[in-house]
């Protein structure tokens, strides 16, 4: 085993937690397709379907739920497959295309490629809590990461871990001031969801703190770095226009009754929902206060940037609702929300007991969000 004591331990920690978490939810996924204990199938006709039988239902087939399914149409029949599918991001299908050019089921490639990319983003995330906080805080941050109430989603065939390593890299990149990379990364990031638009804000930070540092007559472009996100979203923006598509905003609105920057209007909507004691938005406003605990704690720390960036994630996030559903997709799109998982390692490292107990209580209502998730019952 001299080989693995070789690995950096981020990169084997990292590993070790993925995987954990790999096994566990893949344990879960069996046991409710074999056991019959909540109904799996599909209450939707028109949903795509894929290795329905035996053990590649058990682990494959069963993770096909919701927004997955769109992305496995536009892997198979492209962007003409449904009126309401040009409302996805490209960036996902696009990287599992390669594994289904090599002969894999395309379901199996999105899984693939979602799974690689979130092995990649713990380790990465690992890495910077060692260089930001300490190696002591390196094991419960990973634990929060892992464990986080929807965390399930980065094992999905969904872009969230997409997004959430290519922010980390942005970021990291940023940090050392490599620009191009920063940028790249940026920009791949517009290119894969939207939500990642408050990365900007700590790019703007970085490049303005080390702008004036720069002597050389170029020092200028790394005033570009911040704009990537949003060139990569709106070059996406631009190709459905070329493609005649409707507005974004618009299919939005007409196919699922989105409602855009509009804040009051979430907020109402949740504080409703809330009072119908809605489980989903009860646990929305728990992990809300959360992130606001965690902005207050990293500003007091002199983690600005994190800081900044997580607000105006946060702010972000609840600017957007959908019918019945308060905050719309909030659960899955707070994943993004790594400085939280920072803080929560932190503030959970001190105590074991304490530590031992929030990550079983974290694991728990994550297990039963993927059950739901598995059932299709809608997880927002």
């Amino acid at each position: 085993m001299k080989w693995w004591l070789r690995i950096p331990y981020p990169w084997r920690l990292g590993f070790g937690l993925w995987l954990g978490m790999r096994l566990l939810l893949w344990g879960l996924s069996a046991f409710l397709f074999y056991s019959g204990v909540m109904p799996l199938a599909s209450p939707f006709p028109e949903a795509p379907a894929a290795l329905n039988h035996g053990l590649g239902g058990a682990l494959f087939g069963t993770w096909l739920r919701w927004d997955g399914g769109f992305y496995y149409l536009i892997l198979t029949q492209g962007y003409t497959a449904t009126p309401t599918i040009s409302a996805f991001w490209p960036l996902f299908p696009l990287l599992a295309k390669l594994p289904v050019l090599l002969g894999v089921h395309p379901l199996i490639s999105l899984i693939l490629v979602s799974n690689l990319g979130f092995l990649a983003a713990v380790i990465i995330f690992i890495e910077e809590v060692q260089e930001l906080f300490g190696a002591q805080f390196m094991i419960p941050a990973g634990l929060a990461l892992i464990t986080f109430p929807g965390s399930f989603f980065f094992y999905a065939p969904f872009p969230m871990s997409l997004a959430l390593l290519l922010v980390l890299l942005s970021f990291r990149f940023a940090r050392q001031q490599k620009w191009f990379w920063a940028s790249l990364a940026g920009l791949l990031s517009g290119l894969t969801h939207s939500t990642v638009l408050p990365l900007s804000i700590i790019l703007l930070i970085h490049v303005l703190t080390g702008w004036r540092n720069h002597t050389s007559k170029w020092k200028w472009l790394p005033l570009l770095t911040p704009a990537m996100p949003f060139a990569g979203v709106a070059l996406f923006v631009a190709w459905r226009m070329n493609r005649g598509f409707p507005p974004l905003a618009e299919m939005l609105g007409s196919s699922w009754g989105s409602s855009l920057f509009n804040p009051l209007a979430a907020l109402s909507q949740l504080a409703i929902s809330i009072g119908m004691g809605n489980f989903m938005s009860i646990l929305k406003v728990v992990i809300i206060g959360i992130g606001l605990a965690a902005i207050f704690w990293l500003f007091r720390r002199k983690q600005i940037a994190l800081s900044i960036y997580q607000a105006g994630l946060l702010i972000y996030l609840v600017s957007f609702t959908v019918p019945n559903h308060p905050l719309g997709s909030f659960i899955r799109y707070f994943l993004l929300s790594f400085p939280v998982f920072m803080a929560l390692g932190v503030w959970l490292q001190s105590k074991r007991w304490l530590g031992t107990l929030s990550f079983s209580f974290l694991a728990a209502v994550n297990l039963l969000l993927c059950s739901f998730y598995l059932a299709w019952i809608f997880v927002a």
